[in-house]
């Protein structure tokens, strides 16, 4: 899933329950995606993790973006090419060991597409008015010594 700003406009656009409705998921999919992470780097490092686990943690992330689509219809298409290419990603890694590294690109990807999701419904909602603002102070000039 690639964020554009179709994707922050979709943001823009629901009602804020639905918004606010996702930041839960997405946060629950980041612990996921985090563990998928931690697998892949492991098999990227050589370390003999079971590929049992990776399937089990692969398989929850599924699931948990099966709840992501049946919360915001919006999202389906692009979720479900996330599911599909995670899968395929997965089978790649257990039948190829060459394909480790991609599958690490992949996840990784993944994983920053989640956090970004996450940033982008915050600042809509604090756009909204509903969260609110760190506002710094500009940076005073150092003196010279």
């Amino acid at each position: 899933m690639t964020l554009s700003d179709e994707t922050a406009a979709l943001y823009a656009a629901l009602d804020t329950a639905a918004l606010a409705s996702l930041v839960p998921v997405l946060r629950q999919e980041s612990v996921r995606a985090k563990e998928l992470l931690r697998e892949a780097e492991a098999r990227l490092t050589k370390d003999p993790e079971s590929d049992a686990y990776l399937s089990e943690v692969t398989a929850e992330s599924i699931i948990a973006l099966e709840t992501l689509k049946e919360r915001d219809p919006a999202v389906t298409e692009s979720v479900s090419a996330s599911q599909a290419q995670m899968r395929s990603l997965r089978d790649s890694v257990l039948s190829d060991p060459v394909a480790n590294m991609e599958y690490f690109e992949a996840v990784a990807h993944y994983s920053f597409d989640l956090l970004h999701c996450e940033r982008l419904i915050k600042e809509e909602l604090a756009r909204r008015g509903l969260l609110p603002q760190l506002v710094l102070p500009a940076p005073r000039p150092r003196r010279a010594p």
